[in-house]
């Protein structure tokens, strides 16, 4: 579960216009066969300097446990970015009318690939897929505003 928001923290700040956003929603996570494994709420605080976005995200477990995270993520050209996490490294590109794409993998074969979707200035659903030496192992659906 520890890496699974920076995707989320590298996207939103694609859409930033504001020096600091904040997202807030719900997550759930499935199995390999659709069955759900646990559901949890986040908020994604995005800090915007120049091509620069510092990136803090808080899982809430339904356990009451927290799980805190960061990222640096780094705008490049066409629409593009690039992450370095403190649980892996990776980017990703937006294809215009809300729809963008990120992979990040760290050095233990884990890695998420994700569908991001913008329906509209403070709304986003995500789908990723948690791959584990190149095979699907979990699933996890978001929907998030803007704040």
């Amino acid at each position: 579960m520890k890496t699974i928001l920076f995707t989320l923290a590298l996207t939103s700040a694609q859409f930033s216009l504001a020096a600091t956003d904040i997202w807030k929603g719900q997550g759930t996570v499935f199995g390999f066969k659709n069955d759900v494994q646990s559901n949890y709420d986040l908020i994604v605080k995005n800090t915007k300097n120049g091509e620069k976005t510092e990136s803090e995200v808080l899982i809430l477990l339904p356990d009451g446990n927290n799980i805190n995270l960061s990222c640096t993520n780094n705008t490049s050209s066409n629409n593009s970015w690039t992450s370095d996490c403190t649980q892996g490294q990776g980017g990703g590109r937006c294809f215009g009318e809300g729809l963008c794409i990120s992979y990040l993998e760290n050095t233990k074969g884990k890695a998420y690939a994700t569908t991001i979707v913008m329906d509209g200035p403070t709304k986003m659903r995500l789908l990723r897929t948690e791959l584990q030496n190149g095979k699907a192992i979990k699933f996890y659906r978001e929907n998030l505003q803007k704040q």
